[in-house]
């Protein structure tokens, strides 16, 4: 997704894994044959990935996209206000990469991280990771 994936959590290591083994001839690049996928792991992935894929919809069933060169900094930008240990750097991170850039593209730049992070995708992927976690008894 988006020229790839880090694998953050054990049930999310699991999704994946599943759907590997279900479609493995999509997962040659990895490098491995078969074996799981681990929490921190790193995946690149095909541009078109296949139907049991996690986070593939109805509605965008390629959700894996090139970015254009001017979306990296917006991206960057997004990944580090994901994780709640990184967010309250975010300020501080964002008036350094964006310091060299004329104000048009600073302020178009923001709006790509503010509507990324207002999607529908992220709010999902946000109240995933607040759920509690399911306990075994």
């Amino acid at each position: 997704m988006l020229g790839g994936i880090t694998i953050e959590t054990g049930a999310q290591a699991a999704q994946f894994t599943a759907a590997m083994r279900a479609s493995p001839k999509h997962w040659t690049g990895r490098g491995i044959s078969g074996a799981p996928i681990r929490a921190g792991e790193s995946l690149n992935l095909e541009p078109c990935i296949p139907p049991n894929w996690p986070y593939r919809t109805d509605e965008q069933p390629c959700p894996r996209v090139e970015l254009w060169p001017e979306n990296d900094l917006a991206f960057d930008l997004v990944l580090a206000a994901l994780p709640e240990h990184t967010r309250p750097l975010v300020a501080l991170y964002a008036d350094g990469v964006l310091e060299d850039l004329g104000n048009d593209e600073r302020r178009a730049t923001l709006a790509r991280v503010v509507r990324a992070l207002q999607s529908q995708q992220v709010g999902n992927w946000m109240r995933a990771q607040a759920m509690p976690k399911e306990t075994a008894e």
